[in-house]
């Protein structure tokens, strides 16, 4: 009896390259996230919640960066990861002051309008919103500068 083959093109669901760019860093970023999130609870038994959006922030960015660089904005084999560090660096220390300044700024009007809630929520709460905002500082940094060729370098290194 003949064996027959049906061959079935599927195409991508995703065909519009800013939107896919945008879900595939969203995930990524979401790794990071959980990260820094799960990062800022273990080092809030240690410091106060405000101290501890720092290195929270800063172990989940370099998650981020490995993901980042390997899965988003098809930089995986860029050979620029020297200059991209430097750019990723700058734009998460921007999108660490938005998540703290917004963490500790949201936390004192849940303190005050969500008393009767538990602590742990409020400062989780604090923290997600800050963390919220922070993404899209980290998106649209990293997308239009962190691993986009400028050239900038290379006129840079023509002039020496």
């Amino acid at each position: 009896m003949p064996t027959y083959c049906l061959a079935v093109k599927v195409e991508s669901p995703v065909r519009n390259k800013p939107f896919k760019d945008f879900i595939v860093f969203f995930l990524v970023a979401f790794a990071g996230a959980s990260v820094n999130f799960s990062a800022r609870i273990i080092y809030g038994q240690f410091l106060p919640f405000n101290l501890s959006i720092v290195p929270a922030y800063l172990t989940g960015m370099i998650v981020g960066f490995v993901l980042t660089k390997r899965y988003a904005f098809n930089a995986k084999a860029s050979g620029n990861t020297r200059r991209e560090m430097v750019k990723f660096l700058l734009i998460s220390l921007l999108a660490l002051a938005v998540t703290y300044v917004t963490s500790v700024s949201v936390l004192p009007l849940l303190n005050r309008h969500l008393a009767d809630v538990s602590l742990f929520f409020r400062q989780t709460f604090a923290h997600v919103t800050g963390m919220g905002l922070s993404f899209l500082t980290n998106f649209f940094g990293h997308k239009l500068f962190t691993f986009k060729s400028t050239g900038f370098y290379e006129r840079v290194r023509q002039k020496q």
